[in-house]
Protein backbone atom coordinates (compact mmCIF):
# COMPACT_ATOMS: atom_id res chain seq x y z
CA UNK A 1 0.00 0.00 0.00
CA UNK A 2 2.95 2.76 0.77
CA UNK A 3 4.61 1.83 -2.16
CA UNK A 4 1.30 2.71 -4.21
CA UNK A 5 1.68 6.27 -2.55
CA UNK A 6 5.27 7.23 -3.71
CA UNK A 7 4.73 9.89 -6.46
CA UNK A 8 6.36 8.60 -9.94
CA UNK A 9 5.14 5.10 -9.33
CA UNK A 10 2.20 3.99 -12.00
CA UNK A 11 -0.17 3.02 -9.25
CA UNK A 12 -0.07 6.48 -7.50
CA UNK A 13 -3.19 8.63 -7.30
CA UNK A 14 -3.33 11.83 -9.27
CA UNK A 15 -1.40 13.78 -6.96
CA UNK A 16 -1.88 18.19 -7.24
CA UNK A 17 0.24 20.00 -4.93
CA UNK A 18 -2.20 22.90 -4.97
CA UNK A 19 -5.34 21.27 -3.40
CA UNK A 20 -6.36 19.61 -0.33
CA UNK A 21 -4.39 17.17 0.95
CA UNK A 22 -1.08 17.94 -0.76
CA UNK A 23 -0.99 21.41 -0.18
CA UNK A 24 -0.67 20.79 3.53
CA UNK A 25 1.63 17.60 3.17
CA UNK A 26 4.22 17.45 4.85
CA UNK A 27 7.54 15.70 3.79
CA UNK A 28 9.23 13.10 5.37
CA UNK A 29 12.81 12.02 4.10
CA UNK A 30 16.13 11.45 5.42
CA UNK A 31 17.69 13.09 2.98
CA UNK A 32 18.67 16.70 4.71
CA UNK A 33 19.25 18.39 0.72
CA UNK A 34 15.52 17.10 -0.77
CA UNK A 35 14.00 18.44 3.06
CA UNK A 36 15.51 21.71 2.53
CA UNK A 37 14.66 22.29 -0.95
CA UNK A 38 11.39 21.09 -0.46
CA UNK A 39 11.04 23.53 2.59
CA UNK A 40 12.53 26.56 0.64
CA UNK A 41 9.56 26.18 -1.97
CA UNK A 42 7.22 25.34 0.14
CA UNK A 43 7.65 28.80 1.99
CA UNK A 44 8.01 30.54 -0.97
CA UNK A 45 4.68 29.29 -2.63
CA UNK A 46 2.82 29.53 0.71
CA UNK A 47 3.77 33.19 1.34
CA UNK A 48 3.04 33.50 -2.34
CA UNK A 49 -0.48 32.46 -1.88
CA UNK A 50 -1.56 34.09 0.85
CA UNK A 51 0.46 36.80 0.16
CA UNK A 52 2.35 37.00 3.37
CA UNK A 53 6.15 38.54 3.25
CA UNK A 54 9.09 35.95 3.08
CA UNK A 55 12.11 36.85 4.63
CA UNK A 56 15.50 35.53 3.54
CA UNK A 57 17.87 36.12 6.83
CA UNK A 58 21.87 35.05 6.50
CA UNK A 59 23.06 32.89 8.97
CA UNK A 60 25.80 34.24 10.98
CA UNK A 61 28.31 31.64 13.27
CA UNK A 62 29.22 33.71 16.47
CA UNK A 63 30.31 32.09 19.89
CA UNK A 64 28.25 33.70 22.31
CA UNK A 65 27.97 37.27 21.39
CA UNK A 66 31.60 37.54 19.68
CA UNK A 67 31.79 37.47 16.15
CA UNK A 68 34.09 34.49 14.62
CA UNK A 69 38.28 35.13 14.12
CA UNK A 70 39.13 35.13 10.59
CA UNK A 71 40.81 31.65 11.27
CA UNK A 72 37.62 30.33 13.11
CA UNK A 73 35.24 31.15 10.01
CA UNK A 74 37.72 29.25 7.98
CA UNK A 75 37.58 26.53 9.98
CA UNK A 76 33.53 26.39 10.03
CA UNK A 77 33.74 27.28 5.97
CA UNK A 78 36.04 24.26 5.37
CA UNK A 79 34.08 21.72 8.25
CA UNK A 80 32.29 19.61 5.19
CA UNK A 81 29.60 17.32 6.49
CA UNK A 82 29.57 13.94 4.73
CA UNK A 83 28.52 14.02 0.90
CA UNK A 84 27.65 17.79 1.29
CA UNK A 85 31.53 18.76 0.77
CA UNK A 86 30.74 19.73 -3.20
CA UNK A 87 27.60 21.92 -2.27
CA UNK A 88 29.38 25.91 -1.41
CA UNK A 89 26.24 27.31 0.13
CA UNK A 90 26.37 24.26 2.81
CA UNK A 91 28.46 24.40 6.16
CA UNK A 92 28.54 21.14 8.14
CA UNK A 93 24.96 20.56 6.89
CA UNK A 94 24.13 24.21 7.64
CA UNK A 95 22.62 26.92 5.60
CA UNK A 96 24.27 30.20 4.50
CA UNK A 97 20.61 31.54 5.18
CA UNK A 98 17.09 30.47 6.05
CA UNK A 99 13.65 31.80 4.90
CA UNK A 100 11.28 32.83 7.71
CA UNK A 101 7.79 34.43 7.57
CA UNK A 102 4.80 35.42 10.36
CA UNK A 103 2.67 31.97 10.09
CA UNK A 104 5.42 29.27 9.02
CA UNK A 105 4.93 26.17 11.10
CA UNK A 106 9.11 25.17 12.44
CA UNK A 107 10.32 22.63 14.05
CA UNK A 108 12.68 21.89 16.58
CA UNK A 109 15.92 19.51 15.64
CA UNK A 110 17.88 19.31 18.60
CA UNK A 111 17.15 19.15 21.93
CA UNK A 112 16.89 22.74 24.00
CA UNK A 113 14.99 22.14 26.98
CA UNK A 114 13.84 18.32 27.77
CA UNK A 115 11.98 20.11 30.78
CA UNK A 116 9.50 21.88 29.04
CA UNK A 117 9.19 19.92 25.65
CA UNK A 118 11.44 22.21 23.21
CA UNK A 119 12.73 18.85 22.14
CA UNK A 120 13.79 17.09 18.89
CA UNK A 121 10.52 16.97 16.49
CA UNK A 122 8.52 19.37 18.74
CA UNK A 123 7.10 21.34 16.81
CA UNK A 124 5.63 25.37 16.79
CA UNK A 125 4.52 28.59 14.67
CA UNK A 126 6.42 31.76 13.91
CA UNK A 127 4.56 34.70 15.19
CA UNK A 128 7.17 37.61 15.51
CA UNK A 129 10.15 38.35 13.43
CA UNK A 130 12.22 41.46 14.89
CA UNK A 131 14.39 42.69 12.83
CA UNK A 132 17.98 44.16 13.98
CA UNK A 133 17.90 47.91 13.96
CA UNK A 134 21.31 48.03 11.09
CA UNK A 135 18.44 46.75 8.62
CA UNK A 136 17.19 48.64 6.09
CA UNK A 137 13.61 49.50 6.26
CA UNK A 138 11.04 48.11 3.77
CA UNK A 139 7.11 48.69 3.09
CA UNK A 140 4.38 46.39 3.79
CA UNK A 141 3.98 45.82 -0.09
CA UNK A 142 7.18 43.82 -0.67
CA UNK A 143 6.86 40.19 -0.72
CA UNK A 144 10.18 39.01 -1.02
CA UNK A 145 12.66 40.31 0.87
CA UNK A 146 16.61 40.08 1.59
CA UNK A 147 17.61 40.94 4.88
CA UNK A 148 21.38 42.03 5.73
CA UNK A 149 21.34 40.99 9.05
CA UNK A 150 19.92 38.04 10.90
CA UNK A 151 16.64 38.85 12.58
CA UNK A 152 17.63 40.21 16.37
CA UNK A 153 15.32 37.43 17.40
CA UNK A 154 12.11 34.89 16.18
CA UNK A 155 9.31 34.34 18.60
CA UNK A 156 7.52 30.89 17.96
CA UNK A 157 4.39 29.41 19.50
CA UNK A 158 5.31 26.07 20.57
CA UNK A 159 1.97 23.78 19.93
CA UNK A 160 2.91 21.33 22.76
CA UNK A 161 5.11 22.27 26.03
CA UNK A 162 5.07 22.19 29.52
CA UNK A 163 5.55 25.75 30.00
Amino acid sequence: LTRSLILGNPNCPPTNFTSDPWNQAILITPHHAVRMKWNSMMACSRCNEKGIQLFTCPCIDTIGTCELTKEERILVATKWKGRQSGNPNMRAGLSKEIKLAIGMEVMVTFNISMNIDITNRARGEVVEIVMDPREDRYTENDLAIKLHYPPSYVLVRMKHTKA
